[in-house]
């Protein structure tokens, strides 16, 4: 009884030791140090080849003339008022654990900052031991921010990059020469590295949520996001995609009225998606026509192919093409299905798979359509590219088979199959574009700085083909 009395005393003391030691570094760390109120007006952004930056009066030796250290030194005028957060526990404090177990519910731009504070403080302490413990936490923060950073944290991102360059360079000449790649001149790199991240970043989500508005298909290439993806465009697909779907079903209801009242209320201009709102428009005169008796308006309107849709939003547009139809077979049936009597839509399919179909696909796709498994072209097309698929694509879906057996040129940029069809056919022809899309895949490029460019250099194109 009487030891499990002492064991009960020593608990209590280590545990209110812990509790001192928290509370400090909790006060600590809430102790900013003081900043001006001193605004600019003088806001440089960053170039993307740096051109813009520039190096604050009076730090001498400061700027070396490399690429980020023009990029930071652009940020320090835009955040001139700013420095670092106070240290709070440093590394050769005895309670420096409790600092570490306290990151792990902060962040990595506010944890890295804090990490070159301390930093800051040993080499003023000539202490280069904790120095470097600091400096590997620094490097763990770095390298998960510069890969994750959220485009929503940009700001704070380029601010904390802008008081990291000032805190290093009050401490520079204090550092010894051996010491200095390590303490210096390899942080400013990754602290450009960051602030180019967090430019590319922003550019892709402008990017991704101008294409999910306008165009699916080129949505689906630049914006596709897979597990290995940052967390913060996990979100921004999420979000997207679900208004992507709204979307394609307001053009099933504007698409399936227009057929209702032969081309007369045909709300083309409220699809967001631009390929599908110029397709509208082009079936709405055609359809005033075919009503009122031209057959070479009601072919032309039959023929014209609806945009594809990426695989996310293919399930959905299958129900909604089937609604419209449906009226666009109540306003005009082909001459075939006329001829023969037919009063419904699964009649007139039945003919014209009896009449049109290649022989090896008509038992299949007639048996689809009379179970109810498929209930429209789309359904009985992928049947029979199934059917038809060469040897080479034993195994593979037909859109797989289709971008297997696609010409280099379309595969290098990840097109689909109708794109590559576009695109060959353009390339073709004197004069023509270079087709669909936007050119490279810029998340390839391994150059950062010409990464970045290559986003904003899509996003102007963008804003002229659209």
């Amino acid at each position: 009884m009487r030891k499990g009395g002492v064991y009960l005393f020593i608990f209590i003391a280590v545990f209110g030791i812990l509790v001192s030691g928290i509370v400090l570094a909790q006060v600590e760390n809430d102790t900013l140090i003081d900043t001006t109120d001193t605004a600019t007006d003088a806001v440089t952004d960053i170039g993307i080849d740096g051109t813009n930056a520039t190096v604050d009066e009076g730090q001498g030796d400061v700027a070396t003339g490399t690429e980020s250290e023009k990029v930071l030194g652009g940020l320090e005028e835009e955040y001139a008022g700013e420095k670092i957060t106070n240290p709070g526990l440093t590394p050769d404090s005895a309670f420096y654990f409790v600092d570490e177990f306290f990151d792990r519910f902060g962040n990595e731009i506010d944890n890295r900052e804090e990490r070159i504070a301390e930093v800051k403080a040993m080499i003023e302490k000539g202490d280069y031991q904790a120095a470097k413990k600091a400096l590997d936490r620094y490097n763990e923060n770095a390298k998960e921010l510069e890969k994750n950073v959220d485009p929503d944290k940009r700001d704070e991102a380029r601010r904390s990059a802008a008081v990291i360059r000032r805190a290093l360079n009050e401490v520079k000449d204090e550092i010894p020469k051996e010491e200095r790649k390590e303490f210096y001149d390899d942080i400013i790199e990754k602290e450009s590295s960051i602030v180019t991240a967090v430019e590319i970043s922003s550019k892709i989500k402008d990017l991704c949520v101008q294409l999910a508005e306008l165009d699916p298909m080129e949505y689906s290439r630049i914006c596709k996001t897979g597990d290995d993806a940052p967390e913060w465009k996990k979100k921004l697909h999420k979000t997207l995609t679900a208004e992507q779907e709204k979307e394609a079903r307001e053009f099933g209801d504007i698409m399936s009225e227009c057929f209702k009242t032969s081309g007369n209320d045909c709300r083309c201009e409220d699809i967001s998606f631009y390929d599908f709102s110029v397709a509208c428009s082009k079936v709405a005169p055609l359809a005033v026509k075919c009503d009122a008796g031209s057959e070479d308006a009601c072919d032309m309107m039959d023929e014209i192919e609806m945009p594809e849709l990426p695989p996310h939003l293919q399930e959905i547009f299958d129900d909604i093409e089937m609604k419209y139809g449906e009226a666009r077979y109540d306003m005009h049936m082909p001459p075939e299905c006329i001829k023969e009597g037919a009063s419904t839509p699964k009649e007139c399919m039945l003919i014209m798979v009896r009449v049109h179909a290649p022989f090896e696909c008509k038992d299949a796709i007639k048996k689809a359509i009379e179970s109810g498994e498929i209930k429209d072209e789309r359904g009985a097309r992928d049947i029979c590219d199934r059917i038809m698929m060469p040897p080479e694509c034993e195994g593979m879906s037909p859109d797989e088979c289709a971008r297997n057996m696609m010409p280099p040129e379309c595969v290098e940029k990840d097109l689909s199959p109708r794109e590559c069809k576009k695109f060959m056919d353009s390339s073709m022809k004197p004069g023509m574009g270079p087709g669909p899309g936007f050119g490279q895949d810029c998340g390839g490029i391994q150059d950062s700085m010409k990464r970045l460019e290559c986003y904003d250099n899509m996003g102007k194109d963008m804003g002229e083909q659209y």
